[in-house]
């Protein structure tokens, strides 16, 4: 009976994320958010101790790079930024259009970081 009330329950929690942005571990998303659509999604994201993953594209509003690790961001302040943690900028600059992926950490009102990260151009 526990198997059952705990397949249920995934099951459960897997149709609350069809249609979304988001997504169990590597799979992906049904949907793509945008800089426009992400604060609204970042207030129904799923939480708990598994990881949730985040597709969203969109303008790069910064870039930076400190020799290990890249810094992809994306949308602007004051509304909601996600940054992308990644180890190249793959030659990316501001205003590139750009698809993120990747593991979603809510860092704040206004952040989301996604690490492990992998950044596209469409």
């Amino acid at each position: 009976m526990q198997t059952l009330i705990a397949a249920g329950a995934a099951l459960a929690a897997e149709v609350e994320l069809r249609n979304t942005p988001f997504a169990y571990g590597d799979q992906a998303p049904d949907l793509t958010a945008t800089c426009e659509t992400i604060a609204d999604w970042s207030k129904k994201a799923p939480s708990g101790d598994i990881r949730i993953d985040l597709a969203i594209e969109g303008a790069l509003s910064e870039v930076t790079f400190d020799g290990v690790l890249a810094f992809l961001v994306m949308c602007r302040a004051p509304g909601m930024t996600v940054t992308c943690v990644t180890y190249s900028t793959n030659g990316m600059a501001a205003g590139d259009v750009v698809r993120f992926g990747g593991g979603m950490q809510i860092a704040g009102p206004d952040r989301i970081i996604l690490d492990p990260c992998l950044a596209s151009r469409d």
